[in-house]
């Protein structure tokens, strides 16, 4: 009876363990995630084209260890990126934010386009070569 209980009460805290272990492993998934998510959408203001994710810039080290930090503390992704914003302006973005201002970063590719094939095809000239 007594090795029937001591049995139980091991068996009872070593599936407590997994279980707490495997909780805490999902919470680090869970971090590595977003810190992944919102190095990769800033843009290192150090090196040229390059996301604070694959830069090895001090600043884009400094600017890791400052968002795992936050996300340690609790903080979600959007307010992170949020604060990166206010203190660095919307240049750090990768993408910027879809506003009124960057309206014309989005729609003059699309717009250039449009124009280039309207005037190859109006302009039938351009097409034609006289020999």
């Amino acid at each position: 009876m007594k090795s029937l209980l001591k049995l139980l009460i091991l068996s009872l805290i070593t599936s407590s363990y997994i279980t707490l272990s495997a909780t805490a492993n999902d919470k680090v998934i869970e971090r590595d995630k977003a810190m992944h998510k919102v190095t990769k959408s800033l843009k290192c203001l150090v090196c040229n084209g390059e996301s604070v994710y694959d830069s090895n810039s001090n600043f884009a080290i400094a600017m890791r260890e400052f968002i795992r930090s936050e996300l340690e503390q609790g903080r979600d992704e959007e307010q992170i990126i949020n604060d990166v914003v206010s203190a660095y302006g919307e240049e750090i973005l990768l993408s910027p934010f879809f506003s009124l201002k960057t309206t014309w970063l989005w729609l003059l590719p699309g717009l250039l386009l449009i124009l280039g094939f309207y005037k190859l095809f109006t302009n039938k000239n351009l097409l034609r070569m006289e020999i």
